[in-house]
């Protein structure tokens, strides 16, 4: 009996984390691209994420070629979140049947439940976005010292800027506010966590800038500037300047955000071919090149504003394993048997990917 309790303790598992993987939006926002080897058993997990930085191509004069250097930029992504889960069997004949028909409720419910989890997880990554789409400010003009001290000249700075990227007339790319002194002063940095805090921008003189996202955005169906589909524009305008992939870009967005979004007339229904994704992923069409995806664990509410994820899968490595699942002989002191189900992920955005993120503040 201890074998055949092993097995279908084994099929309730595998069945369960089927219907987890056929639903779950992980797989549509992250991607897999980690080294290493997953293994069952006890202790914590890990694996590495490996990007080569690659040269810009450089002109052929007939000269013989030099091989620049390659920079190996690695990053550690531990499995640091496990979840069980374990309940009494009383009617082992009950749970036999169960156990292997994955369209059981109860192999449903097990699915939904570590779905919910696992993507609020992912879908919280939006702090980790190199950009946002919120209510910006660029009132006066800012002078940034060599090592990122910024002096406003009519300006009123607040504290919630912190965090939020920057833009000075000068620079190539977005820097982030690291922190808020006063309505005059702020010091911004690379947009780093890997790394020790930096600036490499330079001096520029009395400038115009823009600070993204400092506070959230009110969207509406339509409007000249509130309009939603304005909204949408300026995540994928930030992709287009950061030079992500066109290709595979989501937005994952709340229901009350859908609703907003369902009255545009620019949004491309899924074909009743792809239904079932539709029903399973909550993916309600494409919109600007973005597939749209409707999740209740987006991070926030309509009082605090909604934490939409805009990005490309790239961005955000994610790794998960099954560590155990498996039947009791039986209950000590108690009657019938038990099931037990250890599961460990992690997610992991190395700074040069952050690029691949926006973080959308809006409500309605």
């Amino acid at each position: 009996m201890a074998t055949i309790g092993t097995n279908y303790g084994e099929a309730f598992g595998r069945n369960s984390l089927k219907r987890y993987f056929a639903a779950s939006i992980s797989s549509k926002i992250t991607n897999k691209k980690w080294e290493g080897e997953l293994k069952a058993g006890g202790g914590r997990y890990q694996v590495n994420i490996l990007t080569y930085g690659l040269n810009e191509w450089e002109s052929y004069t007939g000269e013989d070629i030099t091989f620049n250097d390659v920079s190996e930029v690695e990053g550690t992504l531990p499995l640091d979140n496990q979840k069980y889960n374990a309940f009494k069997i009383l009617d082992w004949n009950r749970f036999k049947t169960y156990a292997t028909d994955a369209d059981s409720t109860e192999i449903s419910n097990a699915a939904e439940l570590l779905k919910e989890t696992v993507d609020a997880f992912n879908l919280a990554f939006y702090a980790d976005a190199h950009r946002r789409v919120g209510t910006d400010y660029s009132t006066g003009t800012v002078t940034i010292d060599v090592s990122g001290n910024v002096t406003g000249s009519g300006t009123t700075f607040t504290s919630p800027m912190a965090g939020c990227p920057i833009l000075a007339v000068g620079h190539t790319k977005y820097y982030r506010v690291k922190t808020y002194t006063n309505a005059t002063s702020i010091v911004i940095e690379n947009d780093s966590d890997d790394t020790a805090s930096s600036y490499d921008g330079g001096v520029v003189t009395t400038v115009a800038y823009n600070i993204e996202g400092y506070a959230k955005f009110q969207v509406t169906a339509t409007g000249a500037t509130s309009g939603i589909d304005n909204v949408i524009l300026e995540a994928k305008e930030a992709l287009d300047f950061e030079k992500m992939p066109k290709k595979d870009r989501f937005l994952v967005i709340s229901s009350q955000i859908e609703s907003i979004l369902l009255q545009s007339k620019n949004l491309t229904p899924y074909t009743p071919s792809a239904f079932e994704d539709v029903v399973k992923l909550g993916i309600i069409g494409m919109y600007r090149g973005f597939m749209i995806i409707s999740s209740e664990q987006v991070s926030g509410s309509n009082a605090l504003g909604y934490r939409c994820l805009a990005g490309h899968p790239s961005a955000i490595t994610h790794a998960f394993i099954q560590v155990s699942s498996k039947t009791t002989v039986d209950l000590e002191n108690n009657f019938g048997k038990g099931y037990k189900q250890l599961v460990a992920y992690g997610s992991k955005v190395l700074d040069e990917r952050r690029k691949g993120l926006v973080d959308v503040w809006i409500y309605v």
